[in-house]
């Protein structure tokens, strides 16, 4: 089963200041996305480990259309 995460930054767990979510704050690059990847990885290990054979992570954050590198992809698991 193939599954799509579709995620966007505001609605990650301990995001506390809007600061966090826009990358011409330091707090986007200090915090904000290692926040956001601690969520994707967790939602991530739980859907492999319940039967996901692939997760595809896909960004909303910035309606999708900003390249913004606010996921850090050195941290996704496999699969």
């Amino acid at each position: 089963m193939r599954v799509a995460l579709v995620f966007d930054m505001e609605g990650a767990a301990h995001i506390g200041a809007v600061e966090e979510t826009l990358p011409n704050f330091v707090e986007y690059w200090q915090s904000g996305r290692s926040k956001l990847t601690d969520d994707i990885v967790a939602a991530t290990h739980g859907l492999l480990d319940g039967g996901a054979s692939e997760v595809v992570v896909v960004s909303h954050h910035g309606a999708g259309s900003v390249p913004w590198p606010n996921v850090l992809v050195e941290r996704l698991p496999a699969g």
